[in-house]
């Protein structure tokens, strides 16, 4: 499997030294990646592939820095793995905000480097072997499945709860389902269809997925609770 990597970074010594600990340790591992640099934010943006699988993200960058980079990236792609650059580990705490898998710190040392790496890839691999969804509103997004939480319909619109953000789309709840409950996702009543796999506990009329309580229907409540029963098997 090729792996795509971009890396985003306006000096070309650490950008050409973190292409090359990359190939290096393709050879020695016997991966094999397609890697593309980017000296400037914007530009990386403008033209981003949404097959990439890793992008390294300089922090300090011209024009926009790397944390407002990723935060317009995580609009375009919530699934792809971002990983910060940064002179200063410190900077790269926020990287919650746009819920970034890791950071290296310039400049790179390789046996560090490889075994981050190491720990990248079987989830790069896996994210690329999952079922992803378009979801169209203000912009179109390329979200993962596994993401979403659960979708809430309001009016003539539903609302995509996702572990990064919540995502608001002109569609119906009917296409939703025909969409989504192949992938284990089941309607608790006829406003929301939940993510079984997210699924904390059901109590009394509520179920509880991610941070959320949900009514159940009564009408729902067996066809949901057969459904996330058969789930955990």
């Amino acid at each position: 499997m090729m792996i795509k990597i971009a890396i985003v970074e306006d000096e070309e010594a650490a950008a050409k030294a973190l292409q090359q600990s990359i190939m290096r340790y393709g050879e020695e591992n016997g991966e094999a990646f397609d890697v593309v640099t980017y000296s400037d934010a914007l530009m990386f943006l403008d033209g981003y592939n949404r097959e990439t699988d890793i992008v390294f993200m300089d922090i300090e960058l011209p024009n926009i820095n790397g944390i407002e980079a990723s935060r317009r990236l995580r609009k375009i792609d919530g699934g792809v793995m971002i990983i910060f650059v940064t002179n200063l580990s410190q900077y790269a705490i926020n990287g919650y905000e746009v819920n970034a898998f890791d950071f290296v710190v310039k400049p790179i040392q390789y046996k560090s480097f490889a075994i981050r790496l190491k720990k990248m890839l079987p989830v790069a691999k896996k994210r690329r072997n999952n079922d992803c969804i378009q979801i169209k509103g203000y912009e179109k997004r390329i979200v993962p499945i596994e993401d979403i939480y659960f979708v809430e319909t309001q009016g003539h619109k539903v609302y995509y709860h996702t572990v990064n953000d919540e995502i608001e789309s002109w569609d119906s709840m009917k296409n939703c389902c025909e969409k989504l409950e192949k992938y284990g996702f089941s309607l608790c009543n006829s406003g929301y269809l939940v993510n079984l796999k997210f699924v904390r506990k059901v109590e009394g009329e509520f179920v509880y997925v991610g941070g959320d309580a949900l009514k159940i229907s009564r009408g729902r409540k067996k066809q949901f609770i057969d459904a996330l029963t058969s789930s955990r098997k």
